[in-house]
């Protein structure tokens, strides 16, 4: 907190990332996350679904599933899939769903930060790209 004026190269780069540069690119940080905030005021199972988080740590994975809530329209669950890592990672989720009495399935993807990450995907062969985020509705098999 300083009355001086500092002058470094994140300022200079400050200048040219600003709302209209964002709101103008449809793959900005900003629009996905417009699009995640309507994914989650449209959708009750990720409002308000109970949450069982799935240990992928080993794999550099952030990984939970939303049930959806008593009395809801929908009865799907998602699951949303973080990969914090710098490369792809496969993992599984079949042997986590099977221990919260959940069958395995397809995931029919409702958000992906990546577009080669949108498509349809298994439970039991989840692909995720670097730094990528999958939330996909789970059909069962």
């Amino acid at each position: 907190f300083s009355t001086r004026s500092i002058s470094s190269p994140a300022n200079a780069a400050g200048a040219a990332i600003n709302v209209a540069t964002e709101d103008a690119n449809s793959e900005s940080l900003l629009n996905f996350y417009r699009r995640v905030l309507e994914l989650h005021s449209s959708n009750a199972t990720l409002r308000t679904g109970s949450v069982s988080f799935l240990n992928h740590d080993s794999e550099g994975a952030l990984v939970w599933l939303r049930r959806a809530p008593a009395g809801a329209r929908t009865v799907a669950s998602v699951i949303v899939a973080c990969n914090l890592t710098d490369h792809p990672i496969e993992i599984s989720l079949d042997a986590d769903l099977a221990h919260l009495h959940i069958a395995g399935g397809t995931l029919r993807p409702l958000l992906t930060s990546q577009h080669i990450d949108h498509v349809a995907q298994s439970t039991g062969y989840l692909r995720l790209s670097p730094r990528s985020v999958y939330v996909g509705e789970l059909y069962h098999r």
